[in-house]
């Protein structure tokens, strides 16, 4: 008997060999990672899903996946040959890439290239945000912004800012501004032709795609070339454009930012010029309720205005006002960046003018209390330049109490301030009234400290102070019982030319009576400025005439040294001959020689004139 005949509407028995499905649940990430190793694409795609979710919902979850394992078969899934699984593969990795050990898993798996891969135009939109996500993450660690710049990543991701989705242009702007942080970036996506696509991504209607692209301009701008490039695009207009519109704007700032970038290049000054753009600079200093924003734009007019025929305009620009305004709102940035550019107006006598009648002088002193030492830098610049050359600036200091501030920040610590507070009080004492105010806040005493700093450009100023102060006798000796001359002395041997002269000139100062060119023998000034005169690499005009004045002032060294006296030097009391001076070995003063014991060396012939005049007294009794 044959087989039984199904009919027609009898259902098929399963066949032998067929595995029945199997609906599972999981309800762990562990056991979902386990499933990644799966081959069945409708798994991996669900997965994958689940996964993303879970990342999705908090670093915590990410740090969870990275621990169990899953950034190595997720990466692996990436390259799968379905296209959904990889993309939902790809979801996953852009997702986990936020954490650090999961990035550090990337750049062991070598992963750049298999993403970059994905930035082609055939894969979805979808792959290509998460792609540029991945990249993102990894270009905010050193290494990994060094392998992604070894695969040539930079191509793809300046054509996914051209992307119509919003996502993919955010994450490849920021990945730019992130490479573009290394220098050697710069020129290479200059190339690329970067500069145009981040410039229309600044009207976008996303505030946070607009932010990404000013940040990477403001990095491309700190180079010359992309600079010039930009304004070649049409950057200058487009950017002043943007302020116009959003003069209250976070974001206005840092298109500020880039424009004073440019501004360091004279040919986009003078295009920001034929833009009618410092109007706009002075409208977002003078409206903007931001204080970041005026701070920018206060930087930005500084730029306009270092160029000199930019300078001349400025009296007819009336910026002083505004500047001298912001030094009385209390947020530091903007008082130090006011501060600053206040310092290159007032160049011009007519802006130091304006300056001084809108209360810049009593605000620039005020901040010299300033918590904040950028502040103190940028107020004593300020008042630097103001008292150059002007007695009655110099005056208006001391009137609002400038002087004994300033005395203390000689002994701030930053060397920056202190240099400055150096200049502010050499000008100042040009003004012989203020001289007898200076020294009685014990300015030569606090001297001690820049003078031994270390800090060649310090020492100049401190040495340059010295000169201004040791004009007088009452001035020497305290710049004796300071310490101040030995630690003078010790300059002359500095490595920096520079140093050396400015010191050769104190000596030369200070050596202007006897009792300090003794001190400086003492502490072996002498053999140092020989020394000096005699090395041809060395030598310098100031070492000649300090030594020269200190042996005018000192006869008994400059007759040991030169074995006779001019015509001109008058010898008196204490004037001794210890014989000729030995090379190599320092002369000794008087009241050295005296605590020898005697010898059988040659003696010391010592001249004193009150004695003999009463030997001869005696004499004359006896007759």
């Amino acid at each position: 008997m044959g087989p039984k005949r199904q009919g027609k509407n009898e259902a098929k028995s399963p066949s032998l060999d067929m595995f029945d499905p199997v609906i599972l649940e999981s309800k762990t990430a562990g056991t979902a990672v386990l499933m990644l190793k799966s081959d069945e694409q409708d798994i991996l795609v669900k997965v994958c899903f689940s996964l993303y979710k879970y990342a999705e919902k908090c670093d915590t979850n990410k740090d969870d996946l990275v621990k169990l394992g899953a950034v190595e078969p997720v990466f692996r899934l990436v390259q799968h040959e379905d296209r959904s699984v990889k993309t939902h593969a790809c979801m996953v990795l852009g997702l986990l890439s936020s954490n650090s050990q999961a990035r550090a898993m990337c750049r062991k798996l070598n992963c750049v290239p298999v993403i970059s891969a994905l930035l082609n135009p055939q894969e979805d939109v979808l792959v290509h945000e998460f792609a540029t996500l991945c990249m993102m993450n990894m270009a905010k660690d050193y290494s990994g912004k060094t392998q992604l710049q070894s695969e040539d990543v930079l191509q793809p991701l300046v054509t996914m800012i051209e992307s119509s989705d919003p996502d993919v242009q955010k994450n490849s702007a920021e990945c730019i501004a992130l490479l573009l942080q290394d220098f050697a970036a710069i020129s290479l996506v200059r190339d690329l032709g970067a500069i145009q696509h981040l410039l229309a991504l600044i009207q976008s209607e996303y505030p946070v795609i607009q932010d990404v692209a000013l940040l990477a301009l403001v990095q491309i701008t700190n180079d010359f070339e992309s600079r010039n490039e930009l304004k070649q695009q049409g950057g200058i207009e487009k950017l002043l454009q943007f302020i116009r519109n959003n003069i209250s704007n976070e974001l206005t700032s840092l298109a500020l930012h880039i424009l004073a970038n440019c501004l360091t290049n004279i040919e986009c000054t003078e295009e920001l010029t034929q833009c009618r753009g410092f109007e706009t600079l002075l409208q977002a200093a003078s409206e903007s309720t931001l204080n970041q924003v005026k701070q920018q734009a206060a930087v930005a007019i500084g730029r306009f205005f270092t160029h000199p025929e930019q300078k001349k305009q400025c009296p007819e620009m009336n910026v002083e006002k505004v500047l001298v305004g912001m030094l009385s709102i209390d947020h530091a940035g903007l008082q130090a960046a006011a501060a600053e550019t206040l310092s290159i107006v007032a160049e011009l006598p007519s802006c130091r003018e304006v300056i001084c009648d809108s209360d810049g002088v009593r605000l620039a002193v005020h901040l010299l209390e300033s918590e904040d030492a950028v502040v103190r830098k940028y107020a004593l610049l300020v008042l630097a330049t103001m008292t150059r050359d002007s007695h009655d600036i110099s005056a208006q200091v001391s009137h609002e109490g400038g002087i004994e501030p300033l005395v203390t920040l000689l002994a701030d610590g930053i060397p920056d301030v202190m240099i400055n507070a150096a200049g502010v009080l050499t000008n100042l004492i040009t003004d012989n009234s203020l001289r007898a105010e200076i020294l009685q806040s014990r300015a030569i005493s606090i001297l001690l400290e820049p003078l031994k700093s270390g800090n060649p450009q310090l020492q100049i100023h401190a040495s340059l102070l010295v000169c201004a102060l040791a004009t007088d006798g009452e001035a020497r000796l305290e710049l004796q019982t300071s310490g101040a001359v030995e630690a003078l002395v010790e300059l002359l041997r500095s490595y920096s030319e520079e140093v050396r002269r400015t010191a050769c000139w104190a000596v030369a100062i200070c050596a202007a009576d006897t009792s300090t060119a003794i001190e400086l023998i003492k502490h072996g000034a002498l053999e140092m400025l020989q020394e000096l005169c005699s090395s041809i690499a060395r030598r310098n005009s100031f070492a000649e005439v300090a030594l020269e004045t200190l042996l005018n002032n000192n006869l008994p060294a400059k007759y040991s040294l030169k074995g006779a006296l001019s015509a001109t030097d008058v010898v008196v009391d204490g004037f001794y001959d210890a014989g000729a001076a030995k090379a190599g070995v320092r002369l000794l003063c008087l009241e050295e020689l005296e605590k020898q014991q005697v010898s059988d060396r040659l003696p010391v012939v010592v001249i004193n004139f009150g004695k003999l005049q009463e030997a001869l007294g005696r004499c004359q009794l006896v007759l």
